[in-house]
């Protein structure tokens, strides 16, 4: 009897409970909702009303990538973030739905450059990249903690660009802005701004102080004559071509949603285009990648790094033209002008025979 009792007692506190979650879950699920979001320049869009444009570059030894050579492609009216998305964005994102879990969270590790990696950090040997070894596995990098454990988002990199991104989670967020991820023709559509196939966004000659790469021996001394030693705000820099495209160059590698074909792609593998160049690639080809509209590189949609974002597009549907309607006079119509004819011609009939003046046999018109 004692049993019963108890197992009655346990019994009516779970259905209480659980009314009690019921009542107080949706409040809680709002007030997450209803955090409110401040409208900033990084939320602005730059709309491009498409086109014909030349993109590539003509250097056949790139010609394994894609880049070589200059063709001809066409794009449909667009629109695209000016700056790419950053650490205070990603977080508005991941609270309101409900701590979103990137890549790098669920495989519990990163790439982060050596340099820039916390003492405490711990090393995943097994996945060390052996044609890359400045890139160190660490568990724990993610976009919160972009350098690893006992780093945080939150120490003044609010403005810095979202990085440990897979492209799943670049797509996920900009689904959730009610936009996609812009394909690698957009994306080299907007950083030329519609010109010719110059080498940088504002032209053929590069200009100091207009993108964050490396200066120096590498990978042991980045002179960081461009103002910044490893990544930088998103507006660190002025704007890079006259549509206000900002960070097109340089700081992070940018996903798109085109797949990579290059020959260095491994068999059987999805690897997706990126575009833009990082903080670790240079003007020239003597450090890494060299860093121009054309340049792009695969990898595979769940690698992550420190030095890879993303930025999001949204596609513009033309509004139908509205013809001007046509407005038709009475005295325009045919079965006006037959009517006139048939009057006119009764008219003279009624003259011949009768001899009437035809004054006396107006007709209204």
């Amino acid at each position: 009897m004692a049993i019963a009792t108890k197992r009655g007692c346990i019994v009516f506190a779970s259905q209480l409970l659980l009314i009690l979650l019921l009542f107080i879950s949706p409040s809680l699920q709002q007030q997450r909702r209803d955090v409110p979001t401040v409208e900033s320049k990084f939320d602005q869009m730059e709309e491009f009303d498409g086109g014909s444009y030349f993109m590539g570059v003509t250097h056949p030894e790139y010609e394994y990538k894609g880049e070589h050579p200059v063709r001809q492609e066409y794009v449909k009216p667009f629109a695209m973030d000016r700056y790419p998305v950053t650490n205070q964005q990603f977080s508005e994102f991941v609270y309101d739905t409900k701590f979103f879990r990137t890549d790098p969270e669920l495989k519990g590790f990163s790439y982060v450059f050596f340099q820039h990696m916390k003492q405490a950090a711990k090393l995943m040997e097994k996945y060390k990249l052996l044609d890359e070894p400045w890139w160190l596995p660490i568990a724990g990098a993610r976009w919160y903690q972009p350098y690893g454990p006992e780093s945080s988002w939150k120490d003044g990199l609010a403005n810095h660009p979202a990085v440990h991104i897979g492209a799943a989670d670049a797509d996920s967020y900009c689904k959730w802005k009610g936009k996609r991820l812009p394909t690698e023709f957009e994306w080299e559509y907007a950083a030329r701004a519609n010109n010719k196939s110059w080498i940088y966004p504002w032209g053929d000659h590069y200009r100091k102080m207009r993108m964050n790469t490396w200066q120096g021996l590498f990978p042991y001394e980045n002179m960081g004559f461009d103002g910044h030693k490893g990544l930088a705000p998103v507006d660190a820099y002025p704007q890079q071509n006259h549509r206000d495209m900002y960070d097109m160059l340089g700081n992070t590698w940018e996903w798109t949603s085109t797949e990579y074909y290059g020959s260095d792609r491994p068999p059987g593998k999805v690897w997706l285009i990126l575009k833009g160049g990082s903080f670790v690639d240079s003007i020239d080809e003597g450090i890494n990648t060299i860093v121009r509209t054309s340049t792009k590189i695969g990898r595979e949609i769940d690698f992550t790094a420190e030095n890879i974002g993303f930025r999001c597009a949204r596609t513009i549907i033309p509004k139908p033209e509205v013809k001007p309607q046509r407005v038709i006079r009475l005295e325009d119509t045919w079965e006006y002008k037959q009517s006139q004819k048939e009057k006119k011609a009764r008219l003279e009939k009624l003259q011949k025979t009768q001899k009437v003046n035809v004054k006396q046999y107006r007709f209204e018109l």
